[in-house]
Protein backbone atom coordinates (compact mmCIF):
# COMPACT_ATOMS: atom_id res chain seq x y z
CA UNK A 1 0.00 0.00 0.00
CA UNK A 2 1.13 3.54 -0.92
CA UNK A 3 3.26 5.19 2.70
CA UNK A 4 0.28 7.59 3.09
CA UNK A 5 -1.98 5.37 3.38
CA UNK A 6 -0.28 3.24 5.38
CA UNK A 7 0.08 6.38 8.16
CA UNK A 8 -3.36 7.13 7.95
CA UNK A 9 -4.82 3.92 8.74
CA UNK A 10 -1.87 3.22 11.56
CA UNK A 11 -2.09 6.85 13.30
CA UNK A 12 -4.82 8.27 16.14
CA UNK A 13 -7.52 11.31 15.37
CA UNK A 14 -5.39 14.52 16.30
CA UNK A 15 -7.58 14.18 19.48
CA UNK A 16 -6.89 11.82 20.72
CA UNK A 17 -3.20 11.97 20.54
CA UNK A 18 -1.02 11.70 23.67
CA UNK A 19 0.23 15.01 25.24
CA UNK A 20 4.22 15.52 25.95
CA UNK A 21 5.96 12.74 27.65
CA UNK A 22 6.44 13.28 31.56
CA UNK A 23 10.72 12.75 30.71
CA UNK A 24 9.81 15.97 28.59
CA UNK A 25 7.95 17.29 31.62
CA UNK A 26 10.88 16.73 34.23
CA UNK A 27 13.40 17.93 31.74
CA UNK A 28 11.50 21.29 31.55
CA UNK A 29 11.53 21.39 35.27
CA UNK A 30 14.71 20.50 35.59
CA UNK A 31 16.11 23.46 33.01
CA UNK A 32 14.01 25.71 34.60
CA UNK A 33 15.53 24.66 38.61
CA UNK A 34 19.31 24.99 37.04
CA UNK A 35 18.26 28.44 35.75
CA UNK A 36 17.23 29.45 39.28
CA UNK A 37 20.24 28.15 41.15
CA UNK A 38 21.96 29.66 38.31
CA UNK A 39 20.96 33.04 39.24
CA UNK A 40 20.91 32.68 42.86
CA UNK A 41 24.19 31.32 42.96
CA UNK A 42 25.76 34.35 40.85
CA UNK A 43 23.47 36.55 43.11
CA UNK A 44 25.45 34.66 46.17
CA UNK A 45 28.53 34.99 44.65
CA UNK A 46 28.04 38.99 43.88
CA UNK A 47 26.72 39.50 47.69
CA UNK A 48 29.65 37.31 49.83
CA UNK A 49 31.98 37.16 46.89
CA UNK A 50 32.11 41.15 46.90
CA UNK A 51 32.95 41.18 50.46
CA UNK A 52 34.83 37.92 51.13
CA UNK A 53 37.17 39.10 48.55
CA UNK A 54 38.75 42.44 49.35
CA UNK A 55 38.75 41.17 53.06
CA UNK A 56 41.10 37.92 52.34
CA UNK A 57 43.07 39.73 50.20
CA UNK A 58 43.16 42.87 52.80
CA UNK A 59 44.07 40.43 55.30
CA UNK A 60 47.39 38.78 53.58
CA UNK A 61 48.66 41.76 53.11
CA UNK A 62 51.20 43.24 55.55
CA UNK A 63 50.36 45.69 58.38
CA UNK A 64 51.47 49.38 57.34
CA UNK A 65 54.24 52.24 58.41
CA UNK A 66 51.91 54.81 57.92
CA UNK A 67 54.73 57.59 58.84
CA UNK A 68 56.41 56.13 54.83
CA UNK A 69 53.56 55.85 53.32
CA UNK A 70 52.30 59.31 53.58
CA UNK A 71 54.98 61.00 54.58
CA UNK A 72 53.33 62.04 57.67
CA UNK A 73 55.11 64.07 61.25
CA UNK A 74 52.31 64.37 63.37
CA UNK A 75 48.63 62.44 64.11
CA UNK A 76 45.77 63.30 66.10
CA UNK A 77 43.82 60.77 68.35
CA UNK A 78 40.97 61.29 69.55
CA UNK A 79 39.69 59.32 73.10
CA UNK A 80 43.32 58.81 73.23
CA UNK A 81 43.75 58.32 77.20
CA UNK A 82 43.14 54.87 77.32
CA UNK A 83 41.83 51.63 75.31
CA UNK A 84 41.84 51.62 71.38
CA UNK A 85 43.13 55.12 71.03
CA UNK A 86 46.12 54.78 73.41
CA UNK A 87 46.92 51.89 71.74
CA UNK A 88 47.09 53.54 68.83
CA UNK A 89 49.21 56.29 69.62
CA UNK A 90 51.60 54.19 70.99
CA UNK A 91 51.90 52.09 67.21
CA UNK A 92 51.95 55.67 65.74
CA UNK A 93 55.28 56.47 67.82
CA UNK A 94 56.85 53.07 67.66
CA UNK A 95 56.28 54.34 63.41
CA UNK A 96 58.13 57.38 64.50
CA UNK A 97 55.19 59.64 64.50
CA UNK A 98 54.41 62.87 66.83
CA UNK A 99 51.34 62.93 68.34
CA UNK A 100 48.37 64.74 69.20
CA UNK A 101 46.69 63.42 72.46
CA UNK A 102 42.73 64.44 72.71
CA UNK A 103 40.77 63.24 75.37
CA UNK A 104 39.12 64.10 78.75
CA UNK A 105 41.15 66.18 80.91
CA UNK A 106 41.97 63.71 83.81
CA UNK A 107 44.49 61.95 85.73
CA UNK A 108 44.20 59.35 82.94
CA UNK A 109 45.43 61.22 80.50
CA UNK A 110 48.55 63.23 82.30
CA UNK A 111 49.77 59.57 82.55
CA UNK A 112 49.27 58.63 79.53
CA UNK A 113 51.37 61.69 78.52
CA UNK A 114 53.74 61.06 81.07
CA UNK A 115 53.79 57.10 80.07
CA UNK A 116 54.55 57.89 76.29
CA UNK A 117 57.01 60.48 76.70
CA UNK A 118 58.83 58.32 78.53
CA UNK A 119 58.80 55.64 76.59
CA UNK A 120 59.24 57.56 73.54
CA UNK A 121 61.69 60.60 74.32
CA UNK A 122 62.88 61.41 70.54
CA UNK A 123 59.07 62.13 69.80
CA UNK A 124 56.80 64.99 70.37
CA UNK A 125 53.31 64.79 72.21
CA UNK A 126 50.59 67.64 72.78
CA UNK A 127 47.81 67.16 74.71
CA UNK A 128 44.52 68.19 74.76
CA UNK A 129 42.12 67.94 76.98
CA UNK A 130 38.79 68.76 75.87
CA UNK A 131 35.01 67.34 76.61
CA UNK A 132 34.20 66.15 72.41
CA UNK A 133 30.66 66.18 73.51
CA UNK A 134 29.99 69.62 74.69
CA UNK A 135 30.72 72.66 72.10
CA UNK A 136 34.04 74.43 72.23
CA UNK A 137 36.44 71.63 71.64
CA UNK A 138 37.05 72.48 67.97
CA UNK A 139 38.88 75.37 68.71
CA UNK A 140 40.95 74.75 71.25
CA UNK A 141 42.12 71.34 69.08
CA UNK A 142 42.81 74.00 66.27
CA UNK A 143 44.64 76.26 68.52
CA UNK A 144 47.03 73.30 69.79
CA UNK A 145 47.76 72.26 66.35
CA UNK A 146 47.82 75.41 64.22
CA UNK A 147 51.61 75.15 64.02
CA UNK A 148 52.02 71.73 62.48
CA UNK A 149 51.18 69.31 60.16
CA UNK A 150 48.82 67.17 60.94
CA UNK A 151 48.07 63.97 58.30
CA UNK A 152 47.14 60.96 60.06
CA UNK A 153 43.31 61.81 61.90
CA UNK A 154 41.97 58.81 63.99
CA UNK A 155 38.47 59.63 65.25
CA UNK A 156 38.17 57.52 67.97
CA UNK A 157 36.50 58.95 70.85
CA UNK A 158 32.77 57.56 71.72
CA UNK A 159 30.95 56.57 74.57
CA UNK A 160 27.86 54.08 74.78
CA UNK A 161 24.47 54.56 76.57
CA UNK A 162 22.45 51.67 76.63
CA UNK A 163 18.39 51.71 77.89
CA UNK A 164 15.45 52.98 76.82
CA UNK A 165 15.87 55.52 73.78
CA UNK A 166 12.61 57.64 75.96
CA UNK A 167 13.80 56.82 79.56
CA UNK A 168 17.57 58.75 78.78
CA UNK A 169 18.14 61.95 79.77
CA UNK A 170 17.91 64.09 76.27
CA UNK A 171 20.65 66.00 77.45
CA UNK A 172 23.12 63.58 77.73
CA UNK A 173 21.73 62.01 74.25
CA UNK A 174 22.77 65.15 72.98
CA UNK A 175 26.11 64.50 74.58
CA UNK A 176 26.66 61.09 73.60
CA UNK A 177 25.78 62.50 69.68
CA UNK A 178 27.99 65.22 69.67
CA UNK A 179 31.05 62.76 70.95
CA UNK A 180 29.93 60.39 69.34
CA UNK A 181 29.73 61.60 65.66
CA UNK A 182 29.12 65.60 65.07
CA UNK A 183 32.57 66.05 66.75
CA UNK A 184 33.95 63.08 64.30
CA UNK A 185 32.57 65.20 60.97
CA UNK A 186 34.01 68.86 62.88
CA UNK A 187 37.87 67.00 63.16
CA UNK A 188 37.80 65.54 60.04
CA UNK A 189 36.73 69.05 57.89
CA UNK A 190 39.21 70.89 59.96
CA UNK A 191 42.37 68.63 58.95
CA UNK A 192 41.36 67.87 55.60
CA UNK A 193 41.12 71.02 54.90
CA UNK A 194 43.98 72.07 56.04
CA UNK A 195 45.90 69.37 54.13
CA UNK A 196 44.04 69.87 50.41
CA UNK A 197 45.43 73.47 51.03
CA UNK A 198 48.65 72.43 51.38
CA UNK A 199 48.75 69.78 48.76
CA UNK A 200 49.34 66.81 51.80
CA UNK A 201 48.39 63.48 51.86
CA UNK A 202 47.34 61.89 54.46
CA UNK A 203 44.29 59.80 56.00
CA UNK A 204 41.16 59.81 58.28
CA UNK A 205 40.50 56.65 59.70
CA UNK A 206 37.22 56.22 62.23
CA UNK A 207 36.86 53.66 65.07
CA UNK A 208 33.14 52.88 64.12
CA UNK A 209 31.23 49.12 65.20
CA UNK A 210 29.99 46.28 64.07
CA UNK A 211 27.07 48.19 65.53
CA UNK A 212 26.79 50.43 62.68
CA UNK A 213 25.58 47.40 60.13
CA UNK A 214 22.38 46.47 62.48
CA UNK A 215 19.46 47.67 64.51
CA UNK A 216 20.55 48.10 68.02
CA UNK A 217 17.79 48.29 70.81
CA UNK A 218 18.57 49.18 74.32
CA UNK A 219 21.63 51.28 72.81
CA UNK A 220 20.17 52.86 69.95
CA UNK A 221 21.59 56.05 69.87
CA UNK A 222 25.37 54.29 70.05
CA UNK A 223 24.51 52.05 67.07
CA UNK A 224 22.60 55.56 65.24
CA UNK A 225 26.19 57.38 65.15
CA UNK A 226 28.20 54.13 64.73
CA UNK A 227 25.98 53.89 61.05
CA UNK A 228 26.46 57.36 60.81
CA UNK A 229 30.25 57.67 60.60
CA UNK A 230 30.85 54.73 59.07
CA UNK A 231 27.99 56.30 55.70
CA UNK A 232 30.01 59.49 56.15
CA UNK A 233 33.36 57.85 56.11
CA UNK A 234 32.58 55.85 52.72
CA UNK A 235 30.76 59.09 51.15
CA UNK A 236 33.86 61.70 51.94
CA UNK A 237 36.10 58.37 50.71
CA UNK A 238 34.95 58.86 47.06
CA UNK A 239 35.63 62.61 47.43
CA UNK A 240 39.16 62.33 48.68
CA UNK A 241 40.94 59.47 47.28
CA UNK A 242 41.70 60.80 44.42
CA UNK A 243 43.02 64.20 45.61
CA UNK A 244 45.38 61.88 47.75
CA UNK A 245 43.74 61.52 51.23
CA UNK A 246 42.35 57.93 52.20
CA UNK A 247 39.52 57.41 54.71
CA UNK A 248 38.79 53.73 56.30
CA UNK A 249 36.10 53.21 58.64
CA UNK A 250 37.38 50.33 60.71
CA UNK A 251 34.17 47.90 62.74
CA UNK A 252 35.99 46.32 65.65
CA UNK A 253 34.23 43.38 67.57
CA UNK A 254 33.87 43.65 71.01
CA UNK A 255 37.04 45.08 73.18
CA UNK A 256 39.01 44.43 76.41
CA UNK A 257 38.62 48.43 77.39
CA UNK A 258 36.83 50.40 80.09
CA UNK A 259 34.53 51.47 77.69
CA UNK A 260 31.64 49.60 78.65
CA UNK A 261 32.16 50.20 82.32
CA UNK A 262 29.75 53.10 82.60
CA UNK A 263 26.96 51.87 81.01
CA UNK A 264 24.87 50.02 82.05
CA UNK A 265 24.80 46.05 81.84
CA UNK A 266 23.00 44.34 79.13
CA UNK A 267 22.37 40.63 79.03
CA UNK A 268 23.43 40.70 75.50
CA UNK A 269 26.11 43.12 75.81
CA UNK A 270 27.65 40.35 78.09
CA UNK A 271 27.23 37.64 75.05
CA UNK A 272 29.22 39.02 73.13
CA UNK A 273 31.85 40.64 75.81
CA UNK A 274 33.20 36.55 76.02
CA UNK A 275 34.51 37.30 72.33
CA UNK A 276 36.31 40.67 73.56
CA UNK A 277 40.08 41.28 72.33
CA UNK A 278 42.04 43.62 73.64
CA UNK A 279 43.10 47.25 72.74
CA UNK A 280 46.78 46.31 71.77
CA UNK A 281 46.05 43.58 69.54
CA UNK A 282 43.93 46.04 66.94
CA UNK A 283 46.24 49.08 65.58
CA UNK A 284 48.07 46.77 63.01
CA UNK A 285 44.65 45.54 62.06
CA UNK A 286 43.28 48.84 61.89
CA UNK A 287 46.69 50.44 60.12
CA UNK A 288 45.82 47.12 57.45
CA UNK A 289 43.34 48.39 55.62
CA UNK A 290 44.20 52.33 55.21
CA UNK A 291 43.91 53.29 51.78
CA UNK A 292 42.81 49.61 50.55
CA UNK A 293 39.57 49.61 51.49
CA UNK A 294 37.04 51.70 52.88
CA UNK A 295 35.15 49.41 55.22
CA UNK A 296 36.58 46.77 57.10
CA UNK A 297 35.20 44.48 59.79
CA UNK A 298 37.68 42.85 62.56
CA UNK A 299 37.13 40.35 64.30
CA UNK A 300 34.09 36.97 64.34
CA UNK A 301 31.75 39.20 66.03
CA UNK A 302 31.75 41.79 63.55
CA UNK A 303 32.11 39.62 60.25
CA UNK A 304 29.16 37.55 61.96
CA UNK A 305 26.67 40.80 61.88
CA UNK A 306 27.85 41.80 58.57
CA UNK A 307 26.89 38.08 57.18
CA UNK A 308 23.71 38.22 58.80
CA UNK A 309 22.65 40.74 57.35
CA UNK A 310 23.91 40.08 53.82
CA UNK A 311 20.96 36.81 54.76
CA UNK A 312 18.62 39.05 55.87
CA UNK A 313 17.06 42.82 54.72
CA UNK A 314 17.78 45.17 57.66
CA UNK A 315 14.37 46.24 56.89
CA UNK A 316 13.04 42.55 57.64
CA UNK A 317 15.62 41.99 60.61
CA UNK A 318 14.56 45.31 62.14
CA UNK A 319 11.13 43.85 61.73
CA UNK A 320 11.64 40.75 63.41
CA UNK A 321 13.13 41.87 66.67
CA UNK A 322 10.73 44.31 67.50
CA UNK A 323 7.63 41.76 66.85
CA UNK A 324 9.72 39.53 69.60
CA UNK A 325 11.11 42.35 71.68
CA UNK A 326 9.01 42.10 74.46
CA UNK A 327 10.32 38.03 75.02
CA UNK A 328 13.77 39.47 75.65
CA UNK A 329 15.18 39.90 78.89
CA UNK A 330 17.05 43.44 77.99
CA UNK A 331 13.67 44.46 77.15
CA UNK A 332 11.79 43.77 80.22
CA UNK A 333 15.00 44.77 82.23
CA UNK A 334 14.87 47.97 80.75
CA UNK A 335 10.52 48.30 81.19
CA UNK A 336 11.02 48.56 84.64
CA UNK A 337 13.63 50.90 85.20
CA UNK A 338 12.40 54.62 86.02
CA UNK A 339 12.20 57.09 83.71
CA UNK A 340 14.62 60.00 84.40
CA UNK A 341 13.90 62.55 86.87
CA UNK A 342 14.36 66.17 87.10
CA UNK A 343 16.16 66.94 91.18
CA UNK A 344 15.75 70.62 92.31
CA UNK A 345 18.36 71.27 94.92
CA UNK A 346 18.71 74.92 96.85
CA UNK A 347 22.15 76.12 97.71
CA UNK A 348 22.16 74.74 100.81
CA UNK A 349 21.39 71.53 99.64
CA UNK A 350 24.11 71.53 97.16
CA UNK A 351 26.56 72.34 99.83
CA UNK A 352 25.51 69.23 101.50
CA UNK A 353 26.03 66.87 98.69
CA UNK A 354 29.70 68.20 97.86
CA UNK A 355 30.29 67.87 101.84
CA UNK A 356 29.23 64.21 101.42
CA UNK A 357 30.96 60.83 101.50
CA UNK A 358 30.42 60.71 97.63
CA UNK A 359 32.83 63.57 96.93
CA UNK A 360 35.66 62.48 99.19
CA UNK A 361 39.00 62.02 97.76
CA UNK A 362 39.57 58.28 98.98
CA UNK A 363 36.10 57.34 97.46
CA UNK A 364 37.02 58.74 93.58
CA UNK A 365 36.60 56.67 90.81
CA UNK A 366 39.14 57.96 88.44
CA UNK A 367 36.41 56.62 85.44
CA UNK A 368 33.55 58.88 86.69
CA UNK A 369 32.49 62.01 84.82
CA UNK A 370 30.58 64.41 84.85
CA UNK A 371 28.41 66.65 82.20
CA UNK A 372 27.86 70.10 82.59
CA UNK A 373 25.87 72.25 80.77
CA UNK A 374 25.03 76.00 81.26
CA UNK A 375 22.42 77.98 79.94
CA UNK A 376 23.84 81.29 80.02
CA UNK A 377 23.86 84.32 77.50
CA UNK A 378 26.95 86.06 79.21
CA UNK A 379 29.16 82.76 77.90
CA UNK A 380 32.69 84.56 79.81
CA UNK A 381 30.61 84.60 83.22
CA UNK A 382 29.29 80.98 82.70
CA UNK A 383 33.06 80.34 81.88
CA UNK A 384 34.45 81.31 85.15
CA UNK A 385 31.36 79.05 86.98
CA UNK A 386 32.88 75.96 85.16
CA UNK A 387 36.07 74.48 87.13
CA UNK A 388 38.78 73.82 84.55
CA UNK A 389 39.66 70.23 84.49
CA UNK A 390 36.15 69.48 85.00
CA UNK A 391 35.33 66.12 83.56
CA UNK A 392 32.05 66.62 81.45
CA UNK A 393 30.31 63.32 80.24
CA UNK A 394 28.13 61.82 82.04
CA UNK A 395 26.07 63.75 84.30
CA UNK A 396 23.62 66.97 82.81
CA UNK A 397 23.80 69.74 85.22
CA UNK A 398 21.33 72.61 84.07
CA UNK A 399 22.50 75.84 85.74
CA UNK A 400 20.78 79.16 85.47
CA UNK A 401 22.96 81.79 86.77
CA UNK A 402 22.03 85.54 87.92
CA UNK A 403 24.67 88.48 88.63
CA UNK A 404 25.05 87.20 92.56
CA UNK A 405 26.54 83.54 91.90
CA UNK A 406 27.09 81.96 94.74
CA UNK A 407 30.98 81.24 94.46
CA UNK A 408 31.56 78.33 97.20
CA UNK A 409 28.82 76.52 94.94
CA UNK A 410 30.85 77.17 92.19
CA UNK A 411 34.01 75.91 93.76
CA UNK A 412 32.18 72.76 94.93
CA UNK A 413 31.36 71.50 91.53
CA UNK A 414 34.67 71.64 91.24
CA UNK A 415 34.48 68.27 93.19
CA UNK A 416 35.02 64.91 91.62
CA UNK A 417 31.70 62.72 92.32
CA UNK A 418 31.74 58.65 93.22
CA UNK A 419 28.11 58.38 93.61
CA UNK A 420 27.15 56.76 89.82
CA UNK A 421 23.62 57.31 89.48
CA UNK A 422 23.65 61.12 91.31
CA UNK A 423 21.36 63.93 90.60
CA UNK A 424 23.49 67.18 91.08
CA UNK A 425 22.64 70.91 90.83
CA UNK A 426 23.28 74.45 92.13
CA UNK A 427 22.37 77.64 90.59
CA UNK A 428 22.02 80.98 92.33
CA UNK A 429 19.75 81.98 95.38
CA UNK A 430 17.28 84.03 93.02
CA UNK A 431 17.00 81.31 90.69
CA UNK A 432 15.85 77.51 90.51
CA UNK A 433 18.23 75.32 90.58
CA UNK A 434 17.45 72.10 88.39
CA UNK A 435 19.44 68.90 86.95
CA UNK A 436 18.76 65.35 85.38
CA UNK A 437 20.58 62.55 85.24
Amino acid sequence: LPSALVWGCTTQPRSSRPGPTLAANAMHVGAMQGALLYVLASLGAVVFGTYWLPKVLVSLMPTQNLKKKYGAEWAIVTGSSSGIGKSLAVKLAQQGVNVVLVALQEQILDDTLAELQAQFTARKFIKVGVNLGTPGYLDKIAEATKGIDVQLVFNNAGFMLTGFFDKTALGLLMVNHECNATSAMQITHLFVARMLAKNLRGCVVFTSSAAACQPTPFSALYGATKAYISSFAASIAVELKSRGIDVCAVHPSPVASNFYDKAHKLDSLAFFMNFAVKPDALPDEIFRPIGRVVWHDIGMVAVGFRMLLKVFDYGFFATLISRLAHNMGDYKKNLEAPAPRGVGLTIELAREFFNSEFCQPNSIRPSFNVCVLVEEENEARAERFIPSGLSVQYLRVLLELSVDTDTDTAQALGGKLDKEDACVCAGAESREARATN
